[in-house]
Order: C-alpha cells, then sequence, then structure tokens
C-alpha cells in the first residue's frame, strides 16, 4: 500500500528513524515501518540504554554472553553489534532495491576518539569488520581530526555519516573530504564493485535552542527559531553547487553518489510551533529526514505529502547577515555545540556501560526463569502463543491495524496513540522545559488542569505520585523548578469555590482538557 513516506520517496527524499531496540527489532515493528516506507535507521545510545535498564529486552542476549564467557568491557559493544546486524539484515532489500543509496543502519563511535584521526580510523576498520555487513554507515563527528578520518576511511570504501556540523565552513570541509577521498578511492581501485556513500547530518532544532539563548540578550525575537533553517538552506545550496559540473559529472558516470545531507533533531523545542514545524520546511529532492517516532506516527497518519519551503541561500545569507550585525560569532557557537555533543555522547556511552554493568549485577543476584506448570490449560495456552506469533498480533498491534479487534476501525485506531507514549514524549523533554521555564519567568506558580472523566484521571494520578516526597533523588542535582499541579474533575460549586479561594488565580495556568473537545461540564 501506497504511504506517504513512499510518496517522499518518490520526491527524492528519505524518511530515516532515530530510533532502534532489540524489541523492537524481535516483535516485526521494524519490519513494518519499512514496509510503510522508512529507508534507514539511525541508533539513539540513549533508548538501548533504557530498555537494557528498565527491560527485559536484553535478559536473554545477555545471559549468552556471560555464559560464552565475553569479558565485561566488551559486553555493550557486542550488544549493539548484534542490534546493528539484525537491522542491518532487515533492511538489506532497501539497500539492494536503492543501488545502496539507502538501507543503512548509522551508529555512533566513541567520543574520545573525536580529535584522534588515527584511532578513529583503526577503530571503525575494526567495528566494521566485527559488524560485516554492507550497509552499515560510521558516525564521525566533524572535528580536525574527524574530517581527515573522513577522507582515509572514504578512500578505504567505507560509508559515513558526518555528525556535528553547525555551519557552512565545516560543511564544506566534510564535503571537500568526501569528494577527495572519493578521488583517491577511483585512483586506488581498479574494480569498483561496492562505490563508499556519504552522508552530512546537520541538527537543526539543537542549533536553535543553542541560539535562543544566544539571542535573548540582544530582545531580538524574529530571528529566533530560524537559524537552523537558514543553515539548512545556506548547506543545501552548497550542496547543489559542490555535487555538479565537471569534475562531479566525471565521478558520478562512475557510478558514484553525492554526499547527502541529512536533518536531525526535528522536534521544536517551542511550544508556539508545530511539531512538524522543522520536518515539513526540510522535504527537499536529494536529503534525508531523521524522524523521532512521534514524527513518524504523524507522517504515517497524513494523506499527502508537505510541500517544502523553496530553501533559497539569499534569505540564509540575510539571516546570518543579521546575526553578524550583532556580533554573534557562528564559528564560536559552533563550537560550543560540537564540544556539548561529544560531552553528551560520552556520557551516553558511560550510561550504557553502567546499566549493562547493574544488569549483569541484577541477573546474577536475583534473576531465575520462570517455569509454568499449566495442567489441562498448556495446550490452550501453547495455541495462543502459536496464533501470536503466526497471525503476528504483537505487530498488527503496534502498526495500530484495528482487525485485531474487529473489522471497524474508528473505534480502534484512534486509541493506539499510548503505545508511542514513551518515545513520543520523550522527544519533547526540551520543548516541555522551555515552555515551564517561560510560564515561571512570566509569575506563574500553579496549574489548574480543568477536566472530566478519562482527562483528569492521569493528571489525578501525577498529583498524587509526584509530589516531592515522593520524587526520587537527584544526587548533585538540586530540584527543578516548576508549577504545583491542581485538577478539577466536577462541577461542584463548593469544590469550584474551594480551589479558588485556595490559589491566586492571577499565578495560575489553566489548563481546559477533554479528549474529544465536546465535554459539556468542561466547556462549560
Amino acid at each position: 500500500m501506497m504511504t506517504t513516506l513512499h510518496e517522499l520517496t518518490q520526491n527524492d527524499h528519505a524518511p530515516w528513524l532515530h530510533y532502534l531496540r532489540r524489541s523492537f527489532i524481535e516483535s516485526g515493528e521494524l519490519s513494518a515501518i519499512i514496509e510503510d516506507g522508512i529507508r534507514g535507521i539511525t541508533v539513539d545510545l540513549g533508548v538501548i540504554e533504557r530498555a537494557i535498564a528498565y527491560s527485559a529486552d536484553y535478559d536473554r542476549f545477555l545471559t549468552q554472553l556471560q555464559t560464552e564467557g565475553v569479558p565485561f568491557d566488551v559486553l555493550p559493544r557486542a550488544m549493539l553489534v548484534d542490534d546493528v546486524q539484525r537491522a542491518a539484515y532487515i533492511l538489506n532489500p532497501v539497500h539492494e532495491q536503492s543501488n545502496r543509496l539507502d538501507g543503512y543502519v548509522s551508529l555512533p563511535i566513541d567520543p574520545a576518539l573525536a580529535h584522534k584521526t588515527t584511532e578513529t580510523v583503526a577503530t571503525v576498520r575494526h567495528l566494521l569488520a566485527d559488524i560485516n555487513c554492507p550497509n552499515v554507515m560510521v558516525e564521525i563527528p566533524a572535528t580536525d581530526a574527524g574530517i581527515e578520518a573522513i577522507e582515509k576511511l572514504t578512500m578505504d570504501g567505507v560509508c559515513i555519516n558526518a555528525t556535528q556540523i553547525y555551519n557552512l565552513a565545516t560543511y564544506e570541509r566534510v564535503a571537500q573530504a568526501y569528494m577527495t577521498g572519493l578521488a583517491d578511492y577511483i585512483r586506488t581501485h581498479s574494480v569498483w564493485r561496492q562505490w563508499p556513500t556519504s552522508i552530512a547530518t546537520i541538527a537543526i532544532s539543537h542549533l536553535d535552542r543553542k541560539m535562543a539563548d544566544v539571542l535573548a540578550p540582544h530582545k531580538r525575537s524574529d530571528l529566533i527559531d530560524k537559524t537552523g533553517i537558514a543553515l539548512a538552506q545556506a548547506v543545501y545550496g552548497r550542496y547543489q553547487e559542490i555535487f555538479s559540473g565537471p569534475q562531479w559529472q566525471k565521478m558520478a558516470d562512475k557510478g558514484a553518489y553525492p554526499q547527502r545531507l541529512l536533518w536531525t533533531s526535528l522536534a521544536p523545542h517551542d511550544f508556539r510551533h508545530e511539531e512538524t514545524y522543522y520536518s515539513d520546511a526540510l522535504c527537499v529532492p536529494g536529503t534525508i529526514s531523521d524522524l523521532s517516532p512521534s514524527l513518524l506516527n504523524i507522517f504515517r497518519e497524513r494523506r499527502s505529502i508537505p510541500h517544502p519551503f523553496i530553501l533559497q541561500a539569499e534569505q540564509a545569507k540575510g539571516h546570518m547577515a543579521a546575526l553578524a550585525a550583532l556580533s554573534i560569532d557562528m564559528e564560536a557557537v559552533a563550537e560550543q555545540l560540537q564540544a556539548e555533543d561529544l560531552a553528551y555522547l560520552a556520557q551516553q556511552l558511560e550510561t550504557l556501560r553502567e546499566s549493562v554493568r547493574q544488569k549483569r549485577a541484577q541477573m546474577e543476584d536475583n534473576w531465575q526463569r520462570l517455569h509454568w506448570q499449566l495442567g489441562e490449560m498448556e495446550t490452550a495456552v501453547s495455541d495462543s502463543l502459536s496464533h501470536l506469533c503466526t497471525d503476528r498480533i504483537m505487530c498488527r498491534i503496534w502498526r495500530h491495524d484495528p482487525t485485531v479487534w474487529q473489522a471497524e476501525p474508528d473505534e480502534i485506531s484512534n486509541r493506539m496513540g499510548w503505545l508511542h507514549l514513551m518515545p513520543a514524549m520523550r522527544s519533547q523533554i526540551d520543548r516541555l522545559h522551555t515552555m515551564t521555564d517561560g510560564l515561571l519567568a512570566d509569575g506563574f506558580t500553579h496549574a489548574m488542569l480543568l477536566g472530566m472523566g478519562g482527562s483528569g484521571l492521569a493528571p489525578h494520578l501525577f498529583t498524587e505520585t509526584f509530589t516531592q516526597a515522593a520524587l526520587p533523588p537527584r544526587p548533585g542535582l538540586p530540584p527543578r523548578p516548576h508549577l504545583h499541579l491542581n485538577v478539577l474533575a466536577n462541577t461542584d460549586p463548593a469544590t469550584i469555590l474551594a480551589q479558588t479561594e485556595r490559589l491566586d488565580l492571577r499565578h495560575t495556568l489553566f489548563v481546559v482538557a477533554s479528549k474529544s473537545g465536546r465535554t459539556v461540564e468542561t466547556m462549560a
């Protein structure tokens, strides 16, 4: 069935997904989204870390590795390699059908190597030898040493994802390194069985979030949340110039691919923008969108593809000129962002290792295989489990397939959003923090949710659960400033009067909540 994601691909724009974990592969959901039109995967170490720490996704594989005597310091890498191999195998038909343009799994390497060219090259070669799949990309930060490594690895025929590009000058150096590496590849290989390909990643919202802080003292709200798209405009213009003309055409005639641009960090940090603010603007030919799970769901449910803004280099120049007039050093901003990215990735990697250590300790101390003696029910249970597998029930549930329960879709299809709640909301954390900080700065101290029935149940649970006494301690970190949440879930006049007398209404944010938008009591 043709989907919006397929239409994007027909328009030379590839949708990839920024998400991977073991159950996502084993449940069949990865296969399902590939059928729906996803063309590649970028690995988020945070997702895998949380799956190790808070689920049983990796328990059996971890037990297997321990039984085989795999040393602890190798365990995280072995678990990551196994996931990448499985995902790459499932994506291989896309890789072959696209003539090696798409169908990749992209994974990061240790950020401690970011400023070490020789060590980066050696590590990438060793890692890819372990994975042994043709459709795997390695992410290399666009530091000075990283750019040099990109050139050397491209000459070796390695597929590279250049990351942490936050200004035009860095992109130009990355593109030139790829071009030089391709030229050396042609010169040193008499038979070109598999051309290396590459992508250059631009983190759009991440840049805009940083620029919001930089622009705050200048009182230029008209420039906020526009730098990311302006950089995309400038880079896209150079991309079109670099990968055209006689020099490039000679390489293209031999089978070379241009270094496509991948837009990532596409969730706006400010709730004043729709969630598709960036993704709609950047669905341009020759590029890739790295979708979060929540953005993927939005695109799956759409009936038509978005019409992107016309990316014009002149608009980008005007915006950058306005920043320069404010004496904002974009090169310094790019360096800060790159340093922050490397520190964040290092923290993710260390947290992943710690989660593996803790899970191993838990399993050694407490974990026991559970055995059921089902008696006369064993046949029925066995048949039911077989039915779940043969009819792909779990996969169909994750795809919001109403026929699992009944033929009529309306009653079921709009009740499955909770399946994606955790990854969807995690991608919104920055936006929620921005909104909360803004409300606190405006003097708000409390929030009052007005909702009946189901609209008030979860908020009421939050008020009972997330009290200061119930919150777990965060060593070394102060409590995050927040609004105190109250819930009004009935129309009793005495209750309403008590709430109004208890709260300072001038400093209270009122949230009118109704799932249908037609709840009589709430609307009244």
